[in-house]
């Protein structure tokens, strides 16, 4: 019984960490950028927006996941079509605030979902479908 009260005050911690990171990154979206004067990093923009998602989908994982079970591959793809969805509407929702939505950040954006995708499925082992029935 203490093992599973653990577990599930891990599980809950993970999702409010989620949840406070996803709210974090549309706040930091959505804020009118600040000119910066000092060395800027060759396509910065693009690996913020790469690691933006990309910890977005593992602590998404991290929270969503029940304990030993193995995903179905529908499961990634279902959550990857999520992610990639809010992604467009979050760059899209950019021109509001005075930000510039391009097309390059989202495909940033869409970059940092596959991988952390594609790596959460290797690592996992995911079944590619369900096992067949028992014909007892």
């Amino acid at each position: 019984m203490a093992r599973m009260d653990r577990w599930t005050t891990l599980r809950r911690r993970a999702t409010w960490l989620w949840l406070g990171y996803w709210v974090m990154a549309f706040a930091l979206t959505h804020v009118p950028k600040v000119p910066n004067p000092g060395r800027v990093i060759p396509h910065g923009d693009k690996l913020a927006h790469f690691l933006l998602y990309f910890v977005l989908v593992i602590l998404g994982d991290w929270a969503i996941r029940g304990r030993g079970r193995r995903p179905a591959a529908r499961t990634y793809i279902t959550w990857a079509i999520a992610y990639a969805c809010y992604a467009g509407v979050d760059e899209w929702l950019q021109r509001f605030v005075h930000r510039h939505a391009s097309v390059g950040d989202w495909i940033a954006d869409l970059s940092g979902i596959l991988v952390a995708t594609l790596l959460l499925a290797l690592r996992r082992n995911v079944r590619i479908s369900d096992p067949p029935a028992s014909t007892k």
